[in-house]
C-alpha cells in the first residue's frame, strides 16, 4: 500500500495524512465514472490502510465540487407532501431514538434543508433551529415554515460570538458530503453542552448491499466524497471528544440500488446533467408547480405529526429486528454519541 504520489489537474489529494487514524496509505478500492453529472475522469474511492475509512481522492478542488452540486445535484425540489411523508419515515428511523433519550429542549439540525423536520419537532415541543447552507431552502424554512434557520457552514456557525450550546443535535446524510467531516464534528463538539447527544446518520461503507449490488449500490454517487463504518465513525467521534451511546442501521429488508428508471427517463436525466442543465430544469418544474397554499402546507405537517404519534419505535419495526440492524449491516448508518468535556480522544 502507499500513499497518492500526484494529483491531475483541477483535483486534489485528501485525507493525508487519514482524518481518522493519521495513517499516510491507503488504497484504491472503487473507480467508478459519472460523466452524467460532468464529472471529470474517474471517481477514485481509495481505502485508509490503516482505519478502513474509505474516501475519494483525488477529489475535485473545492470550487469544482461546488459547480458540480450548483449544475446537477438533486436541491430540494420535492413536493411538501412528499417531503412531509419522507422526514416522518426518517424521524422513525433515526430521530425519534433522542427524544426516547433526552428530554425536550434546545435542538439543533445540520443540513436542515427546508425545515420539514424541523418543524414536527417544533410541534413536539423542541426549541429547534437549523444550520443549512442552501439560501433558498433555509428562507423556505425561515418565511414559511417559521423556524430560525442560519444560512452557512457549521464552521461559520459556532463561530458566532452569541452562540448558546445545545442539548441535543443531529445530522443525516451531511457528513458525507463536507470537506473535512473531523472539522464538522469539532465543530459540532462547540455546538453542544458539555453530556449533549449528538446523531449522525450516513450511508454505510459497511453495508450488505454493497456485495450484491457493487457499484450500482445507492450510496455511491460523485457527492459522498466520505464513506463511513461504524468502526470509523466511532473513531472519528472518539478523536473530535465523544463517545460512543449506540449503533444501528436502517434500511435493512431488502438492500438498496440505483433506481431503475424507464429508458427514456434515464434518458433525459442523463442528457440534462450532461448539458448542465438537470438542477435547473427540476427547479423550473417546481417553479411552474407553484408553491402550496399555507393551509396545504400546515395539513401536510398536521398529517406527518399524526405519523410521528403513532409510529411504532424503531426497535419494534421489521426493520429494526432484522439482523443487519445492530450487526450494522444495512444500507444507512446511525449512532449516538455523548459529547464530552474537552476534544482529546481516549
Amino acid at each position: 500500500m502507499s500513499a497518492l504520489a500526484s494529483a491531475p489537474a483541477g483535483k486534489e489529494i485528501v485525507n493525508l495524512p487519514c482524518e481518522v487514524c493519521g495513517d499516510t496509505c491507503s488504497a484504491p478500492w472503487f473507480r467508478l465514472r459519472y460523466p452524467q453529472y460532468q464529472h471529470p475522469g474517474s471517481f477514485e474511492l481509495r481505502r485508509c490502510a490503516g482505519c478502513s475509512l474509505v474516501f475519494n481522492s483525488p477529489r475535485l478542488v473545492d470550487a469544482a465540487l461546488a459547480k458540480l452540486y450548483e449544475r446537477n445535484y438533486y436541491l430540494f425540489a420535492e413536493a411538501e407532501a412528499d417531503a412531509y411523508a419522507r422526514v416522518s419515515q426518517l424521524h422513525q428511523d433515526t430521530v425519534a431514538r433522542l427524544e426516547a433519550l433526552a428530554p425536550r429542549g434546545r435542538i439543533l439540525e445540520v443540513g436542515s434543508a427546508k425545515g420539514y423536520m424541523l418543524s414536527l419537532l417544533r410541534d413536539r415541543g423542541w426549541d429547534a433551529q437549523g444550520v443549512e447552507l442552501s439560501t433558498h431552502a433555509s428562507r423556505f424554512a425561515t418565511d414559511r415554515l417559521q423556524v430560525p434557520t442560519f444560512t452557512g457552514t457549521l464552521e461559520h456557525y459556532v463561530e458566532q460570538p452569541a452562540l448558546q450550546p445545545f442539548s441535543v443535535a443531529y445530522s443525516t446524510d451531511v457528513i458525507e458530503h463536507v470537506p473535512s467531516p473531523r472539522r464538522f464534528l469539532e465543530a459540532m463538539h462547540h455546538a453542544l453542552v458539555p453530556g449533549g447527544l449528538l446523531l449522525i446518520g450516513t450511508p454505510n461503507v459497511a453495508a450488505d448491499g454493497i456485495d450484491e449490488f457493487g457499484p450500482h449500490w445507492l450510496g455511491f454517487n460523485p457527492f459522498h466524497i466520505w464513506l463511513f463504518s461504524r468502526d470509523t465513525l466511532a473513531r472519528l467521534l472518539d478523536r473530535c471528544g465523544f463517545d460512543l451511546v449506540e449503533a444501528w442501521t436502517f434500511g435493512n429488508l431488502q438492500p438498496q440500488r440505483e433506481p431503475q428508471l424507464p429508458v427514456w427517463r434515464r434518458l433525459t436525466r442523463d442528457s440534462l446533467a450532461r448539458l448542465g442543465w438537470l438542477g435547473a430544469a427540476r427547479a423550473l418544474r417546481q417553479h411552474l408547480a407553484g408553491a402550496e397554499p399555507a393551509a396545504a402546507l400546515e395539513a401536510h405537517r398536521r398529517a406527518a405529526g399524526a405519523r410521528l404519534d403513532a409510529a411504532q419505535p424503531f426497535a419494534q419495526t421489521a426493520d429494526g429486528q432484522h439482523p443487519r440492524a445492530l450487526a450494522c449491516r444495512g444500507d444507512n448508518l446511525v449512532i449516538v454519541a455523548r459529547r464530552r468535556a474537552d476534544r482529546g480522544a481516549r
